[in-house]
């Protein structure tokens, strides 16, 4: 990999942007040491790596899409990266998303609970995991544990059709948080360009208000899903890295494996 990413970084001369919110002004210490450990990885092979952090939430939209607009219009920009507060990641990830080349891909982020009731619901739930997990080879490096965690666990993905259909790793969906999420800046400046209409002016400067909350056919619509609506409305595609891993940092640890769960 190591070759691969120096042509790469040769070629495109990556520059990460990275936008955090924390509304209370803080960050979970494993947040933090994922971030600095990333921003270390990065400086071995000469990628750029910007932090931006967000606390006011009375403007979060507007500081949202006046991110996507400012760093859409700086010529050392590569990629942006959404990541949330609460996030804790392995620093090789982002160097995976990087080079997936992909215009959008994410990380499947566990939401912060277990849902205790599939026990209820598939009483054999424990033993169907093991049986699994003894019939699959790409099961079996994973510890029981976080099989198990894997399977009482929800992502905040959508895949859109009933089967789900990997390609190298990379799981296209409909949907996904931009709770760990990776763009190429084009993304941006083609959206701004395909809708005219979201430009709003800011003191001197004009941004565009890609991420928007909307009403449409009776269905509320949050900021996330009409940007990636947007893009798809343009023909783009969203990928899921199925072998970025983040743990989402709550009152407990909520750890997970999307491919792993999917497996199961």
């Amino acid at each position: 990999m190591e070759d691969t990413l120096k042509k790469f970084v040769d070629k495109y001369r990556p520059c990460i942007s990275i936008f955090t919110i924390s509304l209370n002004g803080t960050c979970p210490v494993e947040y933090t040491n994922s971030l600095v450990s990333t921003m270390q990885l990065c400086d071995q092979y000469n990628i750029m790596v910007r932090v931006e952090f967000h606390k006011q939430h009375s403007n979060l939209q507007h500081a949202k899409n006046n991110f996507l607009c400012r760093n859409a219009e700086d010529d050392e920009v590569t990629h942006l990266m959404f990541i949330d507060s609460n996030m804790s990641w392995n620093p090789n990830d982002v160097i995976n998303m990087l080079l997936d080349d992909k215009h959008i891909v994410a990380g499947a982020c566990p939401q912060s609970y277990y849902s205790w009731d599939s026990v209820e619901k598939e009483p054999s739930l424990l033993q169907n995991v093991v049986e699994k997990r003894n019939e699959e080879p790409m099961l079996q490096h994973i510890s029981l544990q976080k099989l198990i965690q894997s399977k009482l666990t929800r992502y905040s993905v959508v895949i859109g059709t009933e089967e789900a259909v990997m390609d190298n790793n990379l799981l296209q969906v409909h949907q996904v948080s931009f709770q760990f999420i990776m763009m190429k800046k084009i993304v941006v400046q083609k959206m701004m360009q395909a809708f005219p209409s979201t430009k709003y002016l800011v003191r001197d400067h004009y941004i565009h208000c890609l991420m928007d909350s909307i009403v449409e056919s009776n269905s509320y619509y949050s900021d996330e899903e009409v940007f990636l609506k947007r893009w798809y409305h343009m023909k783009g595609k969203v990928y899921v890295n199925m072998l970025v891993v983040v743990d989402h940092m709550h009152t407990n640890r909520f750890q997970g494996s999307l491919m792993a769960s999917l497996a199961l």
